[in-house]
């Protein structure tokens, strides 16, 4: 690694071949004065030189941009490095991992392609099916200590929102209606 005084940021040289490179993340004159994003995902901030720390949203890692005064929002930074680094001729609407791992945002990982290529990419379809029928739909209410079968079957005895009790599964809400409810084969893999 080595500082570059001019530019007031670090880089990485990873391979003989391979410098991490920085860019102006110009979404709009705001951020384009405030941020760079680097070929290996990473983001910094002009001002303090320092690195935006990433989440996790939507399975993607994540960065909160200001792109105004006041308004924030949410970026992917695959989607950041792609919009920075990746021409996209065609304006293919999204952007492909080429290894599949949603965490690697880096830009030898990413290329420009339509929905349909998207889902179909790799092994995808064959994701899907294992994990429908590797998935037992029983879950369990922590409450009451009853398992279910479907989550209509739960809202019906329980009252509450179906939606409600599948974002509970999900791990988008913590609880339903005072109601925390978990997958059977996920309770049974924390009690082995």
């Amino acid at each position: 690694m080595f500082w570059n005084q001019e530019r007031g940021f670090c880089m990485t040289a990873m391979k003989y071949e391979e410098i991490e490179i920085f860019k102006d993340i110009e979404f709009n004159p705001y951020t384009k004065a405030r941020y760079k994003v680097s070929t290996f995902g990473r983001v910094i901030s002009k001002k303090t030189g320092e690195e935006l720390k990433p989440y996790i949203r939507s399975g993607y890692p994540t960065v909160m941009l200001h792109i105004s005064a006041i308004k924030r929002k949410h970026f992917p930074l695959h989607r950041l490095v792609a919009i920075t680094f990746l021409p996209n001729p065609f304006q293919f609407p999204q952007v492909n991992h080429k290894d599949q791992d949603k965490l690697n945002p880096h830009l030898n990982n990413l290329e420009w392609c339509t929905a349909k290529y998207n889902i179909n990419y790799g092994d995808a379809i064959y994701r899907r099916i294992v994990a429908m029928l590797d998935h037992n739909p029983e879950f369990l209410c922590m409450e009451t200590g009853l398992i279910y079968q479907s989550q209509s079957q739960a809202a019906r005895e329980l009252g509450l929102d179906q939606g409600n009790i599948s974002r509970v599964l999900s791990g988008k809400h913590k609880s339903c209606g005072g109601y925390h409810f978990q997958w059977l084969f996920e309770f049974a893999g924390k009690l082995s």
